[in-house]
């Protein structure tokens, strides 16, 4: 489902972040992080000095440091490494509870693998006596893998998570899976829903299930989507928050100035609601 299975995208870069990089990202803008995520589309457990960027997170005290995986290239010491440099939260990213569902939608991953080691995160706290990282499961759904998510307490049923979202496959670029409709199946993933909010309640977990609503209307008013224009900073080895931030050469201050940020922001203070409307879906949550 994701847009790195498409044959036709650019194979993998060859431009990393060194550690000088990282030295450099955080002195200019960790000190106003709120929540430091590591990883989205990525899977950032192949790049070397992934913890070496939670450590520098630590050390600035960004006080949500929270890590997106598939789990697959984890390992005992690796776990321990995570834990030991205090870790806020891992995000598991799942797209199968059943052996054959999963190894379909996560091509060369290991079903076994994957289950040792979420089994080996929950084991490991419980040794070293900490409650973090938070585990936050993570489901995008689409119609060919609703059906697993009746089994998902098979699974869950002894492991301690914090959290569990449910995410509607959405079209973010080209991929091999390509059906980016629940429409079919809209009435079996209500029920679902349903049925996973009590079971999350009786376990005092988090769950986050899409409104629905939303999810199946064309021009659909979300007005809290734009909060994202306020907090959220994209950052890679090709950019860092903005194109034309020259983050070598000028400090984040005079970089806000220049770009007049404060003003961007102001203004929607004064700006219709009506007009600020958006049809962006990354808030469309409901909180169980």
């Amino acid at each position: 489902m994701c847009y790195f299975s498409d044959a036709n995208n650019p194979k993998k870069s060859d431009v990393k972040l060194s550690r000088l990089d990282i030295d450099r990202m955080s002195e200019l803008i960790f000190k106003r992080v709120l929540k430091l995520q590591i990883g989205c589309g990525a899977e950032p457990t192949v790049y070397k000095d992934f913890t070496y960027l939670i450590e520098k997170g630590k050390q600035y005290n960004v006080q949500n440091i929270s890590l997106t995986t598939n789990a697959n290239l984890l390992n005992e010491t690796l776990i321990n490494k995570l834990i030991d440099t205090g870790l806020d939260e891992i995000i598991i990213s799942l797209h199968g509870i059943r052996k054959r569902t999963y190894e379909y939608f996560m091509k060369n991953a290991s079903y076994e693998k994957f289950v040792k080691n979420i089994k080996l995160i929950d084991k490991i706290k419980k040794i070293k006596k900490v409650n973090y990282p938070n585990i936050r499961i993570n489901y995008t759904v689409n119609e060919d893998n609703i059906d697993d998510l009746n089994y998902f307490f098979d699974l869950f049923d002894k492991i301690k998570i914090s959290t569990f979202q449910i995410r509607p496959i959405q079209e973010i670029g080209k991929s091999e899976y390509n059906n980016f409709s629940i429409a079919n199946k809209i009435n079996e993933l209500k029920s679902v829903i349903d049925k996973l909010s009590e079971e999350c309640k009786k376990r005092s977990i988090v769950f986050l299930a899409p409104d629905l609503k939303i999810k199946n209307t064309e021009k659909s008013s979300n007005f809290s989507s734009l909060i994202r224009i306020a907090v959220y900073k994209y950052v890679s080895p090709n950019v860092f928050l903005d194109k034309n931030f020259k983050w070598r050469e000028e400090s984040y201050e005079d970089y806000c100035k220049r770009k007049k940020y404060t003003r961007q922001l102001f203004r929607y203070i004064f700006t219709k609601r009506k007009s600020m409307i958006t049809t962006d879906k990354s808030l469309n949550y409901d909180i169980y």
